[in-house]
């Protein structure tokens, strides 16, 4: 059995690469309430326990972060 792991990214790094323009999809996996309270610019919402979520029309070319 493999694992995979997953790359970690800090605030402060995401923060640079979004103001360096670098192409960044941010997509937050909080329900639909934490998502309309309080969000950062330009994420997308996307519940992780929702079964409407189509994790595979994510885009490929792109790096996503979720929070």
């Amino acid at each position: 059995m493999t694992t995979q792991t997953v790359p970690r990214i800090s605030v402060a790094d995401l923060k640079d690469k979004l103001e360096a323009g670098k192409r960044v999809m941010i997509v937050d996996v909080r329900g639909k309430d934490s998502f309309d309270a309080r969000r950062i610019r330009g994420a997308v919402s996307m519940p992780q326990k929702d079964p409407a979520t189509k994790w595979e029309d994510l885009p490929r070319d792109t790096a996503i972060v979720l929070y």
